[in-house]
């Protein structure tokens, strides 16, 4: 559990209830709480001003930014209704942006397109709530002014402005077309003391969130920034390669047919490494590098679990026998396949490992699958 540091001070003491259980059905608080924290942490960098406004569509961008990697790379689903989530797929078809673009310049993108209706439209959706309600639980309740109420700037800037009605971390401002923040002197001391803990504090709060909209999908900790870097197979390469001299420096791609050598290979995740984000040792299978390309991240047809699971069989066989030792992890890793005891898997037949290894699996492909990962036809 993570907690934000204590405080003597009964107003910032009230940012531990914002993410309360059970009363965050969209995930813009999160994000909109990080996207503060992440303006604040760049000025700090650039050394300019950390009490000049904020202008409020730089905040938007700034959610959508942080939210396109586990939107489009690692595709999360947000739940149906989830309009940060939407945002992100919608500019993605609009922009006609790659899945491995930064979020610098997706906020760059963004911005520069800011003038297309559709852009504006997205971007300014995600304002018509979430400013005020991440407020709620700081200002006194208005009667006249409600949530998405069409109230005149005037009236918005006198209650949303005025510390006496909103003593929360920031006051609001309307100018013209183009609305502000403005953060409370006390809560810039607080966000940047304990910019790290806030911003841990939200995520953990957000994985919570995806974990019960994503049943069943692994890693989802560490599929929230764009901060995961793909281990090295050199390890499973080596067992390859090992495997390979076993069998005349010889063995088929198990999806083409295509003679496959230990100098012109590479080793494919079954179910994509996007999904997985793991090394899994009976994920992963020797494959030419054209069909490798082809494949990407899609999802391979069930049928082929077979095919795989056979080659890891054969693997285990030579093993068992003396002829191939393997990595303490992947004796780990194999182990799961036998509920934790890898003398169980070695001492399976054939039709014992494509059951278990199915029975691994396939759940996994069915979710990928609901997630949105596309099939390799």
């Amino acid at each position: 559990m993570v907690n934000l540091p204590v405080t003597d001070n009964d107003n910032l003491k009230r940012l531990n209830s914002i993410f309360e259980s059970g009363k965050v059905t969209l995930s813009y608080k999160f994000y909109w709480l990080l996207a503060i924290i992440d303006e604040l942490e760049q000025r700090q960098k650039a050394n300019k001003s950390l009490t000049d406004e904020m202008l409020l569509t730089d905040l938007a961008i700034n959610m959508l930014s942080l939210a396109f990697y586990p939107t489009v790379y690692f595709k999360l689903n947000f739940g149906f209704n989830d309009k940060l989530s939407q945002g992100v797929e919608e500019l993605v078809t609009l922009l006609q942006l790659p899945i491995t673009i930064s979020p610098d310049d997706f906020k760059q993108q963004v911005k520069a397109a800011l003038k297309q209706r559709q852009v504006y439209k997205i971007v300014n959706d995600l304002l018509v709530y979430v400013p005020e309600r991440f407020l709620s639980p700081w200002y006194i309740k208005s009667p006249t002014l409600k949530f998405n109420s069409r109230a005149t700037s005037a009236t918005y800037q006198e209650f949303f402005s005025n510390a006496l009605n909103n003593q929360g971390p920031y006051l609001l401002y309307k100018c013209g077309q183009n609305s502000y923040l403005k953060l409370n002197q006390d809560y810039i001391s607080y966000f940047c003391t304990y910019s790290s803990i806030i911003k841990s504090y939200a995520y953990y709060h957000l994985t919570l969130f995806l974990e019960k909209r994503n049943q069943g999908v692994p890693n989802i900790a560490q599929k929230l920034i764009k901060d995961t870097e793909r281990s090295s197979l050199k390890a499973q390469k080596e067992l390859f390669n090992s495997y390979f001299k076993l069998h005349g420096d010889k063995i088929e791609s198990i999806y083409s047919g295509v003679v496959l050598t230990p100098n012109d290979y590479a080793v494919d995740h079954f179910i994509p490494w996007s999904f997985m984000l793991n090394d899994l040792i009976y994920n992963l299978a020797p494959i030419d590098t054209t069909t490798n390309s082809q494949k990407s991240n899609l999802l391979p047809p069930h049928d082929l679990i077979e095919k795989l699971a056979l080659l890891h069989f054969d693997i285990l066989q030579n093993v068992r026998v003396g002829k191939l030792s393997l990595h303490k992890d992947f004796i780990g890793e194999y182990s799961n396949l036998g509920q934790g005891q890898f003398k169980k898997v070695l001492a399976y037949t054939n039709h014992d490992f494509v059951k278990a290894l199915d029975s691994t699996l396939s759940p996994l492909l069915q979710i990928a699958s609901n997630n949105g990962f596309a099939s390799w036809k």
